[in-house]
């Protein structure tokens, strides 16, 4: 947080109800920034959060999470098409992170690496969400860097060698 000076949350996920959820969060120091609802199961189909750890699921959990429908938390938009969504993880999981623009928080653009335990299971992920007006392709790569450098620090810690 102290690096970009946007809002940074460190999330769980929970395999049993197929959400992930918010366990800490810093916050910009910026007058406009996104107050994190803590401890509020939130859907993988919708927003880098979600979609981060969707992305490195085995397949027969991401058909579960597929048929769990649930709409866009900003838009009430439905979910894509099942082949669309597949091609958007192929390249969550090439990229190594997910960037989404206004899926779970409207004007939102949330950034989010996967954080995995040591057999390999996505057990959450580490976000940054900033509003779209101070967004730009420059320091998105800045702050995907930043952000991908903390996620692999954090999965050494926790036992990951990927």
């Amino acid at each position: 947080a102290e690096a970009c000076d946007e809002t940074c949350v460190l999330l769980r996920y929970i395999p049993a109800s197929r959400k992930v959820m918010a366990l800490h969060a810093e916050y910009s120091s910026h007058p406009l920034r996104y107050q994190i609802d803590m401890f509020q199961p939130h859907s993988l189909l919708w927003g880098a959060t979600g979609r981060s750890v969707l992305a490195f699921l085995p397949e027969r959990e991401i058909d579960a999470a597929i048929k769990d429908n649930d709409p866009s938390p900003a838009s009430g938009e439905a979910l894509p098409p099942r082949t669309s969504l597949l091609k958007d993880l192929r390249e969550i999981r090439t990229r190594g992170y997910a960037i989404t623009h206004g899926q779970k928080i409207a004007g939102a653009v949330g950034i989010a690496a996967p954080l995995f335990n040591s057999e390999r299971h996505p057990i959450g992920c580490l976000s940054i969400t900033m509003p779209k007006a101070r967004y730009s392709q420059k320091g998105a790569a800045k702050i995907s860097a930043l952000l991908l450098a903390s996620a692999s620090n954090l999965n050494r810690s926790l036992g990951f060698q990927g």
